[in-house]
């Protein structure tokens, strides 16, 4: 049985029941969760294996991957750039990237870009993997693209594309990158362990995805 460290206040022992019963019924091989309230912590909880093949435990630091939560961070960098002023939502991309005005994306603004409006949801042909390390590169593909639906009459989920359309505008506006604009303005002002392309140190202790069979009680951790 898979044991599960940490602290859970009595008022979320729910949480705690829930948390145990995906590594008793195999639903996880190894998580971490945590609920802060007011500002307090009231779940803490961990547990499993941070890496299945060499049974690494999950410790109470394991980093894991956060996917599309950095939009989320990418966009609070952004109007973190507007709140001091030097970036209008509302003006177009091209008034701080010009070569993005092509192509019928004259008129996309900043905020176009916030809210998954501005119609460039994919990357149009074949990308070496190498190039996604490329900021400047895929930016460069992106501002060669037509959008698929006219700019702020529709809505659709810039799942691989957003990171890059916001950062290359963060890259113009502040001479950063969007990691290096969020460790420097958010992640070490406020002591996060926060990290736009983890270094290798704290990449080799990160949690490793698995996929495969559902897990059984019987062989979960496995």
């Amino acid at each position: 049985m898979t044991v599960v460290h940490g602290q859970c206040d009595p008022r979320f022992s729910r949480v705690r029941e829930v948390f145990d019963r995906h590594f008793a019924e195999g639903e996880e091989l190894g998580a971490a969760f945590a609920v802060f309230l007011d500002g307090e912590p009231v779940v803490d909880l961990w547990g499993g294996v941070a890496d299945r093949h060499s049974g690494r435990p999950w410790e109470r630091g394991t980093p894991a991957l956060t996917y599309s939560c950095t939009k989320a961070v990418t966009a609070t960098a952004a109007l973190l750039l507007a709140e001091r002023g030097l970036l209008d939502v509302a003006a177009p991309v091209a008034d701080v990237w010009p070569e993005f005005a092509r192509h019928g994306k004259e008129r996309i603004t900043v905020e176009h870009l916030l809210t998954h409006q501005a119609g460039l949801p994919t990357i149009e042909g074949p990308v070496p993997l190498e190039e996604f390390e490329d900021q400047a590169a895929i930016a460069d593909r992106l501002a060669g693209q037509a959008p698929i639906w006219e700019p702020g009459t529709a809505h659709g989920y810039h799942a691989l594309t957003y990171g890059f359309l916001l950062g290359e505008v963060i890259r113009r506006v502040s001479g950063k990158s969007a990691g290096e604009f969020v460790a420097a303005e958010i992640a070490e002002p406020l002591g996060l362990e926060l990290w736009f392309g983890a270094p290798e140190e704290v990449a080799a202790r990160a949690a490793r995805l698995s996929a495969g069979r559902r897990q059984g009680p019987a062989d979960a951790g496995a």
